[in-house]
């Protein structure tokens, strides 16, 4: 970026984050915009930012799998009484009917 640029006026901010995606930094970049008074070392940004981003990618997609294996039968949401929900297998599977992997 040049001296004096304006991080947030333009093209140098999109060159940056467009830079960052191409070289697989996308978590970094997310992780920084959603805590932006953190900092680290090398070490700690590897051990600690990027397993939290994966982390959190990985919670939001499980929710999401298992709320359309819900819906299909495929598992069972039990609710605990503090409100945490537990899974198990449903009466579909229960049944015996075989999924082919993907």
């Amino acid at each position: 970026m040049e001296a004096g640029g304006d991080v947030n006026g333009g093209g140098a901010y999109e060159d940056v984050l467009q830079d960052a995606a191409e070289k697989g930094d996308v978590e970094i970049v997310r992780y920084l915009r959603d805590h932006s008074e953190a900092a680290d070392t090398v070490e700690g940004v590897a051990r600690w930012w990027l397993s939290r981003q994966r982390y959190e990618d990985a919670r939001a997609t499980v929710e999401q799998a298992m709320a359309i294996l819900v819906d299909g039968r495929m598992v069972e949401k039990h609710t605990l009484p503090d409100g945490t929900a537990v899974y198990r297998c449903g009466p579909l599977l229960d049944a015996g009917i075989n999924i082919k992997p993907s």
